[in-house]
């Protein structure tokens, strides 16, 4: 397993659920009897109980579902009364993911909800919890399976509603959705492709689909934090013109051969950062407008390119880590304000010397003369951009690239012009056992830089 997806594994422990919307609706009930109750805590103000195999958390008014005391169950029957407050699910929006684990997302073998039909604020519909007036989707089992499409009338899916649905394979959501969420998907391992006509506005419901292969946004929406993570399976995002965010965009073990972030407005002068992690596009393309305080990348090991859009840009801060094959970052304005705006001239913050052999492509000569200052090598935008060594053109240098050279050296394959031009590590205008023997230096890092020219 690639290192940079060992480092979520201990943060997708089980994960999930219940958490809720839904109308919550006063219930003029008698005072029924109970079977046995047994008291799990009472250290707050709300009791944690147990009857007939199901946990409640007892308020004054209501007794709020919370799980079971066996998860091998294959259905759960939710009553409409218990000790005389009408069943329902708390609404509660607080914590994070992490402190939401119930049973319910450990019920492995769950098959289906079934709810009393004089229960006042839920209800089942193909074994899937809903509100008792189907705009908010609760929980779903475990082991739906197929392809699903929510009902028309959902507005809501509440926090892990479909978090390890293993079986999920496509999700089709309706154009009634208002929100979506923390965690919603995650996990789905298996979530091929999520079909999104509505206003998906919470990316961070999609976290942990290591099958997730497409996810189309709707028009006009509008994001705070535009974060999508530990998708290493998926190949296409569509991002429409009119998407906007405000304060954050994050992508991290995404499996995108190319980041293009180009539609996204960015809205607000105060926008924290762009922060690619761990992902494996070659080439990022930054928002077409705006201004951020960061842009942040790190353990990307295909990344090679990132391009600035033509528009009058402001970056306070670059940092760069562990992005072997990064090389160059291009900034399509020619021209940077200076004074009427704090631009790339004024890029103080830039902390690329994590990563030497990055470099500015650059026409602007303010933006020149701040690499100068910053001790960041620059280049006229027009000269061609070249990672030596690559000679498999797979996006790094590598192992593989000494073995493909070898073989060119042996006859027994040929290459491309570009090929060709890639595999001169010494820049002498031919490939021979010479430049051979300098890829493998640099593999094993007995050199740092490409091309290597001897004094």
């Amino acid at each position: 397993m690639k290192k940079r997806y060992r480092k979520f594994l201990a943060a997708l422990t089980s994960l999930t659920l219940i958490s809720t919307s839904g109308l919550l609706l006063p219930v003029n009930a008698e005072d029924f009897a109970t079977e046995e109750q047994v008291v799990v805590s009472d250290a707050t103000e709300e009791k944690i109980i147990e009857i007939d195999g199901l946990r409640y958390k007892e308020t004054d008014d209501f007794m709020f579902l919370y799980g079971v005391v066996d998860t091998s169950v294959t259905s759960i029957t939710i009553p409409a009364v218990v000790n005389g407050k009408p069943v329902s699910v708390d609404m509660s929006e607080e914590g994070d993911c992490d402190e939401w684990i119930n049973s319910f997302a450990v019920c492995d073998k769950l098959e289906s909800f079934l709810v009393d039909e004089d229960n006042m604020s839920l209800c089942s519909v193909d074994g899937i919890l809903f509100s008792k007036d189907m705009t908010t989707l609760i929980c779903c089992p475990k082991t739906k399976t197929g392809e699903y499409t929510l009902p028309e009338t959902v507005q809501y899916i509440t926090k892990a509603a479909f978090a390890n649905c293993l079986g999920i394979t496509k999700i089709t959501l309706p154009k009634s959705i208002i929100k979506i969420g923390d965690c919603a998907f995650q996990g789905c391992t298996n979530l091929k492709e999520i079909v999104n006509p509505a206003p998906f506005k919470n990316m961070n419901a999609i976290t942990a689909c290591y099958s997730l292969e497409r996810v189309e946004l709707a028009e006009n929406l509008e994001f705070d934090s535009f974060i999508l993570s530990i998708c290493p399976s998926l190949k296409e995002l569509v991002i429409p013109d009119s998407t906007k965010v405000s304060n954050l965009i994050h992508f991290q073990a995404c499996g995108l051969p190319t980041l293009d972030l180009s539609p996204i407005q960015i809205t607000n002068e105060n926008f924290r950062s762009v922060s690619v992690e761990s992902c494996d596009a070659k080439e990022l393309i930054l928002p077409k407008t705006g201004k951020m305080q960061q842009l942040r990348l790190s353990d990307c090991d295909a990344l090679q390119k990132v391009e600035v859009p033509e528009e009058n840009y402001f970056i306070r801060g670059i940092k760069v880590a562990d992005c072997p094959v990064l090389r160059c970052m291009r900034f399509l304005n020619p021209t940077f304000r200076t004074g009427e705006v704090l631009g790339m001239s004024q890029l103080e913050g830039a902390t690329v010397e994590e990563n030497s052999n990055v470099a500015f492509y650059t026409d602007s000569e303010s933006l020149q003369a701040t690499a100068e200052k910053l001790g960041i090598p620059w280049y006229p935008l027009s000269q061609e951009y070249l990672l030596y060594g690559d000679v498999n053109q797979d996006g790094k240098v590598d192992l593989m690239d000494c073995i493909t050279l070898s073989k060119v050296n042996c006859n027994l394959i040929e290459l491309s012009e570009t090929q060709q031009k890639a595999a001169d590590c010494d820049a002498n205008g031919t490939v021979d056992d010479n430049d051979e023997a300098i890829l493998i230096q640099y593999v094993i890092m007995l050199i740092s830089d490409l091309p290597y020219i001897e004094a």
